[in-house]
């Protein structure tokens, strides 16, 4: 494979990653260049500098410098995903751009215009798009194998502490300080990948997604942050597909994703912590399948992107397949003006056994949450639960 030129937006964080691969050679392309606005902070940032690799504050600053590159690999926070996407292809660069696509439907339409005017393409970085026992499975139910979708539901709840927040003023922000849309939650971010996950499974083969007309939502905080750390959302597609996702941060413990997909001739199930590896598949005459191995490879989604540059070949999870997740994160927020705080009575402090930070984190939030996963319920339609709030129904903007 030929070696593509590559820029790496994004240094420190998730790109710290992307990083230390590319300087060790483990992926075909090569580094030529770096953005980081902080990167007297950022180990990779010198790494890059100890081997001649020029390190820019921002995107403008490399363009004007002359570096030629094809692809750019986008790793910043969410808000500036769209202006470097589209200052790059505009000229003539592909776009490697972590998940999610953007903030809100206006970047993803400029981002879309961009791409279309430029002939260059945009890929994103949701991982399960880019298992190949997922791709295999999208094309079966694609195909009609497991019969008609008629509901799926996915629940995860990872807690995070206060370092998740810490220096990272982006993290739990509706807009920045200049007014771009961040909107970052466990909807957007986090936990994104298994909202997405439903909406490109039921997409068909090849990088699509399916597309949602209705929503419904219920959002809740239990940090001291802007946005949501905590939701409960039902979508509609356009064929009727009933889609629910689950999502906290603020629960005491770890659990999930755990998802349960139902068709008209088969169920499908998995668990994360009951078998990693795998999705099974149940079937109506009592006969059972695997799709695996479900290798959780971080890794495979840039080399698979640099595969089909080389090939010309449909990216796993392009922007049309990033689509739909966006626009129900950007329809949750337009009807969340005011998000509820859980009473402070159930509000408790402990410690992340993940990193060691302070947890803020709600008395039996995890089992009200997991019976609403169960019973296929918004917390308010549960009854009982003095805190939650009415559901709202609404169509997400159209792009």
């Amino acid at each position: 494979m030929t070696r593509a030129s590559i820029v790496l937006a994004g240094l420190g964080g998730y790109g710290s990653g992307y990083a230390e691969r590319l300087l060790a050679g483990a992926t075909p392309a090569v580094p030529v260049a770096g953005i980081e606005p902080d990167s007297e902070n950022v180990p990779a940032a010198a790494e890059f500098a100890e081997r001649g690799i020029p390190v820019f504050p921002d995107f403008d600053a490399f363009l004007a410098s002359g570096i030629k590159a094809d692809a750019v690999v986008v790793s910043t926070p969410i808000h500036t995903h769209a202006e470097i996407a589209v200052a790059a292809l505009d000229s003539g660069m592909d776009v490697f751009c972590e998940k999610p696509l953007a903030g809100c439907a206006s970047d993803v339409a400029a981002m879309a215009l961009a791409e279309k005017r430029s002939g260059r393409r945009v890929a994103v970085g949701f991982q399960w798009s880019h298992e190949p026992c997922v791709i295999r499975m999208a094309g079966d139910i694609a195909d009609g194998r497991f019969g008609s979708p008629k509901r799926l539901k996915t629940i995860a709840l990872h807690p995070r502490s206060a370092r998740y927040y810490s220096g990272r003023p982006w993290r739990g922000a509706i807009r920045s300080s200049d007014g771009r849309s961040i909107n970052e939650s466990p909807l957007s971010n986090a936990l994104a990948h298994y909202l997405h996950h439903m909406l490109y499974i039921l997409g068909g083969r090849g990088d699509s997604a399916a597309n949602v007309s209705e929503v419904l939502s219920e959002v809740y905080r239990a940090k001291a942050i802007e946005n949501f750390d905590t939701c409960a959302v039902r979508c509609l597609t356009d064929s009727g597909t009933e889609v629910l996702f689950i999502a906290s941060l603020s629960t005491k413990g770890y659990r999930g994703p755990v998802c349960e997909f139902e068709f008209d001739k088969a169920t499908v199930f998995f668990d994360y912590d009951d078998a990693p590896e795998r999705f099974l598949v149940r079937f109506d005459d009592g006969s059972e399948e695997t799709y695996g191995p479900l290798e959780h490879d971080s890794a495979r989604k840039l080399d698979m992107f640099l595969e089909a540059l080389e090939s010309g070949a449909p990216f796993s999870c392009g922007l049309r397949a990033a689509t739909p997740h966006v626009q129900c994160v950007e329809a949750v927020r337009r009807e969340s003006e005011e998000i509820p705080d859980f009473p402070t009575e159930i509000s408790r402090i402990g410690v992340d056994p993940w990193d060691g930070g302070e947890l803020t984190y709600i008395e039996g939030l995890d089992t009200i949450l997991f019976d609403c996963y169960e019973r296929w319920a918004l917390p308010s339609e549960l009854g009982g639960l003095e805190w939650a709030a009415e559901t709202r129904k609404w169509g997400p903007p159209c792009l």
